[in-house]
């Protein structure tokens, strides 16, 4: 299950199946499309790092609103170490869900209440 799960991790960051692996998000798939951030990232970021780039705070419940959409975030995924550069496109805060777009411009959504639980996203404070 482990190789399996390892494997979805990669899919999705890297060709757009699953989410931050280890995350236990309902992570739905979504076609790769190469959607462009809405907002321009901060400067000098780079796609991924072994620690969050940037000074930020990690998300909580009462951060799940409308007003998360355009904002940057770092999303740790556990397989490989590294946080991922992400905008988050769109808020569900009746499904606790968010499409996320990466550096790439794969898609993805997620569901936020087990990356709060995890403390798998930095909202980025730039």
């Amino acid at each position: 299950a482990a190789a399996a799960a390892a494997a979805a991790g990669e899919a999705g960051r890297d060709g757009g199946g699953a989410a931050a692996d280890g995350v236990q998000a309902a992570n739905h798939a979504l076609p790769a499309q190469g959607v462009n951030f809405i907002n321009p990232p901060p400067p000098g970021l780079k796609p991924s790092k072994a620690q969050p780039q940037a000074p930020g705070k990690m998300l909580t419940s009462k951060d799940i609103s409308p007003n998360l959409k355009g904002r940057h975030a770092e999303l740790f995924w556990p397989a490989d170490g590294n946080w991922y550069l992400i905008e988050i496109q769109d808020v569900d805060v009746v499904t606790k869900t968010a499409r996320i777009v990466y550096t790439t411009g794969e898609l993805e959504e997620l569901e936020l209440g087990d990356i709060i639980q995890n403390q798998h996203m930095s909202l980025i404070s730039l």
